[in-house]
């Protein structure tokens, strides 16, 4: 039986917060399997609602968009289309869905630490969303993708929970390195199938 995937992505809306996360209302997004469906989950607590629901189309040639002398700029064109949800504008997506199946969400994590510039092309930390959502079918081709770019952020400090109808994988970056967990041979294995606001050993 075809195994296919819905993108659960439950909005829960907080008002009146700053822009520094509050531990007393805090986002999580997990992954679950129920027969021939996988499911992915998110909670979504920040300091305003608005947004938009964004159609993004194939063969769109694109670029990233750099602030920093060290930035070297990435070029690409969308092989998928797919659906997210915005609130800073276009191609800046705090989650989304591509017609592959490939589902991708976003949490903050405070201690995040991201590379130093380097030779690897650079995209900030809310279009490496929207790269990969145009460019992989699967977590698997996600994973082989994160390794040849590097996040170079502009205001958050983030990880990532992405899915699809077989696999799930967990992308952060700790002590300046990308670090990923996941369900494939690709990467460590994953502690949890669930993110929340801190890494799976501050939660222990």
């Amino acid at each position: 039986m075809r195994r296919r995937i819905s993108n659960l992505c439950l909005w829960t809306m907080a008002l009146a917060l700053t822009l520094t996360p509050v531990h007393g209302i805090p986002c999580s997004a997990f992954y679950g399997e129920n027969g021939s469906e996988s499911v992915m989950g998110k909670s979504y607590d920040w300091h305003f609602s608005h947004g938009y629901m964004i159609v993004n189309k194939r063969g769109v040639e694109k670029k990233s968009f750099t602030i920093y002398p060290k930035d070297k700029q990435l070029r690409w064109q969308s092989q998928y289309g797919s659906v997210t949800f915005n609130q800073y504008g276009h191609e800046f997506p705090l989650g989304g869905l591509n017609e592959s199946g490939l589902a991708i969400e976003v949490l903050w994590l405070s201690s995040s630490q991201y590379p130093d510039g380097g030779a690897l092309p650079s995209v900030n930390e809310l279009q490496w969303i929207q790269y990969h959502l145009d460019t992989a079918g699967n977590v698997r081709e996600m994973i082989e993708n994160a390794q040849r770019i590097r996040i170079s952020p502009v205001i958050a400090e983030v990880h990532y929970l992405a899915c699809d109808a077989y696999g799930i994988a967990q992308f952060l970056n700790i002590n300046k390195e990308l670090v990923i967990h996941s369900t494939t041979p690709l990467s460590q294995p994953m502690d949890a199938r669930s993110i929340t606001n801190n890494t799976f050993t501050t939660n222990l």
